[in-house]
């Protein structure tokens, strides 16, 4: 085979091997419909009876839920997931709502397969 064919060729599979690369890592290989059932059903199994808070002014912004964190959850990337519906909270409020019903639980230290207690914020609900 003629050596320029060949280098031709290499470079051309290679410029499809990291564009490929690169739509996988950007949009994914997986449906999108596929993705949010395996997402809606993870939440539903993650979210179990609603626990009452300590504060009525807690109990009027949001509800409690406990979810069992897995490797890789963050505590915000666990209230998105949670709160996806919800009315606009701000990450320093989520923070400050995830420590005090944990009882000043820092959420950078949370541990995989243990239970916290997540704010669920309702819908129809004012924040600041």
């Amino acid at each position: 085979m003629n050596p320029i064919l060949k280098r031709m060729l290499f470079i051309v599979t290679m410029v499809l091997f990291f564009v490929s690369i690169g739509h996988d890592l950007t949009t994914g290989t997986f449906p999108k419909e596929l993705v949010s059932k395996a997402e809606d059903q993870e939440a539903s199994e993650n979210q179990e009876s609603p626990k009452s808070s300590d504060t009525s002014s807690e109990q009027e912004r949001f509800r409690v839920i406990e979810h069992r964190v897995k490797a890789g959850d963050t505590v915000l990337s666990i209230m998105e997931k949670l709160n996806q519906d919800g009315p606009p909270v701000t990450i320093d409020q989520m923070l400050a709502d995830f420590e005090s019903i944990n009882k000043g639980q820092d959420p950078n230290t949370i541990k995989m397969n243990q239970i916290y207690l997540f704010p669920y914020y309702h819908k129809n609900e004012k924040h600041s």
